[in-house]
């Protein structure tokens, strides 16, 4: 429908009937507009006055009153162009926040612990925990794949790797994820144990992830280097004891 399509190009649902009734009458008074917009005639001034600023509908006063026109929809276009330069300049004016606001951030000790909830919470624990590591550097995964929501979360972890795969990825995992899609495609160590996996564990530096597949899913991202080298040697242990 037209009036949906203008919805999505900014106007309200009274600039859009409006704008069609008016495209459909012709050069108008109020009145009529009102009748065929069904618009109340308390709002209908500030409609098309609202109209008028965005280059779409034009008006000559004749007599006591005033005649409405639409203008040629060729100014949508104007109006898109200008939606889009909006767009730009936000994006411009968060680029150029961004920097301020870390160092803001940079004048405090960073959090110990952080709790993200969801897919898109663990995505961005991810970014959060790999977005200042080196090229090269370690990241070491103890992987449950048995208590995993299995084919969703394989296919966030070969998203994952295939993000950062300037990182060494070294994977432990149950016995049960030789047979997933992730498995068979990634090319980083992995060795499998028999051992029982408490949660799934990822470290690296001084950070790790805990994660619990349970609904919803939860991550809780830990800034703690004792914490993160106690897992780093049970890790190495587990690791001399796994198989491949």
């Amino acid at each position: 429908m037209i009036i949906e399509k203008l919805w999505e190009l900014g106007l309200t649902d009274g600039e859009s009937k409006a704008y069609i009734s008016l495209c459909e009458l012709g050069p108008s008074t109020v009145g009529p507009i009102v009748k065929k917009s069904k618009i109340a005639y308390a709002n209908i001034y500030d409609v098309l006055r609202r109209l008028q600023e965005k280059g779409l509908v034009t008006h000559i006063t004749k007599g006591k009153g005033k005649v409405f026109s639409s203008a040629p929809p060729e100014e949508l276009k104007t109006l898109l162009k200008e939606k889009q330069d909006r767009l730009n300049n936000q994006t411009e004016l968060v680029d150029n926040l961004i920097p301020e606001i870390e160092k803001l951030q940079g004048k405090h000790e960073p959090e110990q612990a952080e709790v993200f909830l969801g897919f898109k919470g663990l995505r961005a624990a991810y970014k959060k925990m790999l977005k200042d590591e080196k090229p090269k550097q370690e990241l070491i995964s103890i992987y449950d794949h048995k208590k995993a929501f299995d084919k969703a979360a394989d296919e966030f972890f070969i998203e994952i790797d295939n993000a950062y795969n300037y990182l060494n990825f070294r994977v432990i995992a149950d016995e049960s994820f030789k047979k997933t899609s992730y498995a068979k495609k990634v090319t980083h160590p992995i060795k499998y144990t028999n051992k029982a996996i408490p949660s799934q564990i990822d470290i690296i530096g001084s950070k790790l992830i805990i994660i619990s597949w349970q609904t919803p899913i939860m991550a809780v991202l830990i800034t703690a280097k004792p914490l993160a080298d106690s897992f780093k040697t049970y890790f190495e242990e587990l690791w001399k004891e796994s198989k491949e």
